[in-house]
C-alpha cells in the first residue's frame, strides 16, 4: 500500500508542472536543485527501520573524491570501479580467470592463481609460459630454479 502511494505521489510530483519545477526535496530544507533532490540514504529494495539493509545506496563524501557507495549486507563498496583514465589503479586488478587482452578476445596475458603468467596460453605450466601464435608451440619457459653451490 505505501509503494502505491509513493507512486501517486511521484506522478502527482512529476505532472504538476509548479511543483516540478520547484523540484521535492526529501531529509532537507534546503533549495531543490533538481527535480528530486534527497539527502541521505536511497535503499533499493525492502525498506527496514535500523541499520541498512543490502541494497543501500549511499553517497560518501568523507573520502577525496567523494564516492557512491552500496551496502552489500555486510560492508559499504565503492559503487565506481578504478579511474584508469588517469592510469592509476586504485586496488589490485583482479582477472578471475579472465584474459589482459589487447582487443578483448581470448589471448595475450593470463595470470593463474599460482602467480604463473601465461602469454597465448591459458594454463602456463611456467613462471612465464610464452606460446608461439603460429604453432601454439611453446617457445619460452622459465622455471624457478635455486642452486646454492
Amino acid at each position: 500500500m505505501k509503494h502505491i502511494f509513493y507512486l501517486v505521489l511521484l506522478a502527482f510530483v512529476t505532472s504538476n508542472s509548479t511543483f516540478a519545477q520547484q523540484g521535492m526535496r526529501i531529509g532537507t530544507n534546503a533549495a531543490a536543485t533538481e527535480l528530486l533532490h534527497v539527502d541521505g540514504a536511497i535503499l533499493i529494495g525492502e525498506s527496514t527501520i535500523g541499520s541498512p539493509e543490502a541494497g543501500t545506496i549511499r553517497w560518501n563524501s568523507t573520502p577525496n573524491p567523494s564516492i557512491f557507495e552500496g551496502f552489500d549486507g555486510t560492508n559499504w563498496i565503492p559503487l565506481q570501479g578504478d579511474n584508469l583514465g588517469d592510469h592509476n589503479a586504485t586496488e589490485n586488478l583482479v582477472l578471475n580467470d579472465f584474459w589482459l587482452s589487447n582487443d578483448g578476445g581470448n589471448e595475450g596475458i593470463r595470470i593463474d592463481d599460482d602467480g604463473k603468467v601465461g602469454v597465448n596460453t591459458d594454463s602456463p605450466a611456467n613462471l612465464l609460459h610464452v606460446k608461439s601464435f603460429s604453432t601454439g608451440e611453446s617457445v619460452v619457459g622459465l622455471f624457478e630454479h635455486f642452486n646454492p653451490g
